[in-house]
């Protein structure tokens, strides 16, 4: 069976490995604080930008709609916004 393409495969190899690594070290027996933590820590050693507890403005209509506070963002470099 052929995998689909991903757009931004080596990235994503990258997401996707830190993932399954902090999921086999520290499976479901810890808080999802920990477990942020830990794969925002692994995320880094990839090489990777984050930022942990992020806070992102929501507009509506060009009015603060409110807030949304992201577990772990990625500061991905422009050329992946293109």
């Amino acid at each position: 069976m052929n995998s689909p393409k991903l757009l931004y495969e080596g990235i994503t190899y990258q997401i996707r490995g830190a993932c399954y690594w902090v999921w086999k070290e520290f499976g479901s027996a810890f808080k999802k604080s920990i477990i942020d933590k830990a794969l925002t820590e692994e995320l880094k050693k990839r090489g990777l930008q984050v930022e942990h507890q992020k806070r992102i403005v929501i507009y509506d209509h060009k009015k603060k709609g409110g807030a949304f506070i992201s577990r772990i963002r990625s500061s991905m470099p422009a050329c992946y916004w293109k």
